[in-house]
């Protein structure tokens, strides 16, 4: 018998940080907790940092068996560091802004990064719609849009996590300008 191991993730909203704790048996997933609390974004990376530390460190005292945890990052993030790159949505200065490693040092756990979409596309495959399936394409709409794809009954995560990514496409050439910087990445509502 395959011994379960419990694994906390949480995602790193710009409006909410939701969490899940989730235990894998062999490839049998199941959900075990969840929450959410504000972002409260403005207050800035450091203070979202610390908001995330604060949901691991009570799912760890509630579960202490989470061998590992996930962050999900509303943007692109550098997967080696542990960092983020590019949060077009989330206000701050993200760029560059470690995540991974402050948590994983204040919860003792390892922790990895991955974009938000496809860690959306991760738990349907193991929890959700996707139970099962091959191939999945996914999106995601929320304070922005993200996609994934599933090949194989694997998130394809490319070389540098960006697979499947299809948030910032120029829509309208002259449509307004973008948190981004560029123009028509949205549509004039």
């Amino acid at each position: 018998m395959t011994l379960a191991t419990q694994h906390l993730g949480i995602d790193l909203g710009v409006t909410n940080l939701k969490w899940a704790v989730v235990e894998r048996q062999g490839d049998d997933w199941r959900s075990l907790d969840q929450g959410q609390r504000p972002t409260l974004a403005l207050e800035g990376p450091e203070a979202v940092i610390g908001r995330a530390v604060e949901i691991g460190q009570a799912a760890l005292e509630r579960w202490p068996g989470i061998a590992s945890v996930g962050i999900g990052i509303p943007g692109l993030y550098d997967p080696v560091e542990g960092s983020t790159r590019f949060l077009v949505n989330m206000p701050g200065e993200w760029a560059g802004r470690p995540v991974g490693p402050p948590i994983e040092a204040a919860l003792g756990v390892p922790v990895a990064l991955i974009n938000d979409a496809r860690a959306f596309g991760l738990a349907e495959l193991r929890l959700g719609a996707g139970r099962g399936a091959v191939s999945l394409v996914g999106l995601t709409l929320g304070t922005g849009v993200g996609g994934v794809i599933a090949i194989g009954g694997r998130v394809h995560l490319g070389h540098d996590g960006t697979a499947g990514e299809v948030g910032h496409q120029t829509i309208d050439p002259d449509g307004p300008l973008c948190g981004c910087g560029n123009r028509g990445c949205k549509v004039r509502t």
